[in-house]
């Protein structure tokens, strides 16, 4: 019970996912130009302006294709959206490289010059300020929880085994807990300790499946390495992709119509006609059935998007003039929560903001619940109410705030997909297959291993562009995992015959 495991490191382990391809900079490869489409008469439309779509359209650009990208927002980049916020560069949604090596993003920054630095969480979880006593733990009372998270960890496998596929991560825990024979605050802070831990999943802790997740099979996408953030945030990787193509703003799609002639894209204003039409709309907005396919998609597809789920992760963004504060080497910088886990770490983003900046980041239910049922006085409040526990009653004057409110926003609805108790791997599978050989559909929730994270949805953009014949040589690097990414499209397509 020594050594330290987050819970994603111990699903790495069990089941296998290890890191693997390597990726390269947006320009044509030196050895081999691309030969353009085979039918110069090929229109692809992007639906959708995040990781996946840009990725997707500037690979077919750059290939010769015939590409627009429609988005319902004002803005690019989806669920990777920067911001300058009085003079402090945060990141609303996706904010970090989890790992370099293998990473899309990192390698583009690399070729394109752009640097990154690391942001590493040590997960000392100190200081902690406890809400059951109202006061900070000792940092021996942290050690002996962090002890029972990390045998939890260990423990995990054997009580999922035991109780089969439908059993929801809070059985798992509960038992757990009744094995340590915990009680009273002890058993309240290893259950906060231990569902801590499973915060990066964004998930209501009485929906999401360990099953599931210790289930997944293959390691393909998976980055490695410390956690990163880019200099000038997620913006300047969105830039990069956007340039030289064709985005239209404020087109919500609202009816995709396809049959073997090709696809009609009904936007609010405008129909537009192609004959591939990639849909990598966030799986919220696909739940909800807001937009009308004719055909009808098949059960197949339907039912996996049923099954799948969107997790939350919700941020309240505190911008100072001056650092008044002391930060300690993790960059986790302070925890304070009860079992609500409602703003429950505070972290110092001065380094990358450009400005004394505090991120208070919370998750699962708290983050579908607070922003329903709080106005954004009432968050921001609340949060500093917290926050000057840490940093005293200066806390309750930052210059500027922000709160996020991905739940609700009608074009994410949802943070990132996570396995709920009834689904599996394959949905994730099954949600990327074409329809009619004329719709196809990319993004994080439609990657097997990497769902949930910014190079998953740069590899599902990558996988379609290559299903449609983009050149491999597109853009330089990518070559030796664009081949390779044919050829598992090529195996997957055997196997579903």
């Amino acid at each position: 019970m020594n050594e330290r495991y987050t819970r994603r490191e111990v699903v790495k382990l069990t089941t296998g996912l290890i890191a693997a391809t390597a990726f390269p900079q947006l320009a044509y490869g030196k050895k081999k130009k691309c030969k353009g489409p085979k039918d110069p008469s090929q229109r692809v439309i992007v639906i959708g302006a995040g990781m996946a779509g840009l990725t997707a359209a500037k690979y077919l650009s750059n290939s010769g294709f015939d590409t627009i990208v429609l988005d319902g927002k004002d803005y690019i980049g989806g669920r990777t959206h920067t911001i300058d916020l009085s003079g402090a560069t945060v990141d609303l949604g996706a904010a970090w490289i989890h790992g370099p090596r293998n990473h899309p993003a990192a390698m583009l920054a690399k070729k394109s010059g752009i640097s990154y630095d690391s942001h590493d969480f040590l997960n000392t979880y100190e200081p902690f300020y406890s809400k059951f006593i109202d006061n900070f733990l000792t940092s021996d009372a942290i050690k002996t929880y962090l002890a029972y998270a990390n045998d939890f960890n260990q423990e995990v496998s054997n009580i999922v085994t035991a109780l089969g596929p439908q059993a929801k991560a809070r059985d798992v825990i509960e038992i757990y807990l009744d094995s340590q024979e915990l009680t009273g605050l002890d058993r309240d802070h290893a259950q906060l300790f231990i569902e801590l831990d499973l915060t990066d999943y964004a998930a209501p802790i009485d929906q999401f499946s360990f099953y599931s997740e210790l289930m997944r099979e293959g390691n393909f996408g998976v980055s490695k390495g410390d956690d990163q953030i880019l200099d000038g945030g997620y913006k300047s990787i969105i830039d990069l992709l956007a340039e030289n193509l064709d985005i239209r703003l404020e087109s919500n799609v609202h009816r995709i119509e396809y049959d073997q002639a090709g696809v009609h894209v009904h936007t609010q204003n405008e129909v537009f006609q192609g004959t591939h039409v990639i849909v990598t709309i966030p799986l919220g907005v696909l739940k909800t059935g807001n937009i009308e396919f004719s055909p009808v998609l098949p059960d197949s597809k339907l039912n996996a998007i049923d099954r799948l789920d969107m997790g939350n992760l919700e941020k309240v963004i505190f911008v100072y003039n001056q650092k008044f504060w002391d930060t300690p080497l993790d960059g986790a910088w302070g925890y304070g929560s009860g079992l609500d886990l409602a703003y429950s770490q505070f972290i110092d983003i001065t380094q990358f903001a450009g400005k004394p900046t505090i991120a208070c980041l919370y998750y699962g239910q708290s983050a579908r619940t607070i922003p329903n049922l709080k106005t954004d006085q009432e968050i921001i409040a609340e949060a500093l109410s917290l926050l000057s526990k840490f940093i005293g009653e200066s806390a309750i004057q930052p210059i500027d705030t922000y709160v996020t409110r991905w739940v609700n926003d009608p074009f994410t609805l949802g943070s990132y997909s996570y396995l709920p108790v009834g689904s599996s791997q394959e949905d994730h599978v099954e949600l990327a297959q074409p329809v009619g050989e004329r719709i196809l559909f990319a993004g994080e929730a439609t990657h097997e291993t990497a769902n949930g994270t910014v190079n998953g949805a740069m590899l599902t953009g990558i996988r379609e562009a290559m299903r449609l014949g983009a050149c491999p040589n597109a853009i330089t690097g990518l070559n030796k995992f664009a081949r390779k990414t044919k050829k598992r499209i090529r195996k997957s397509q055997r196997k579903r015959k």
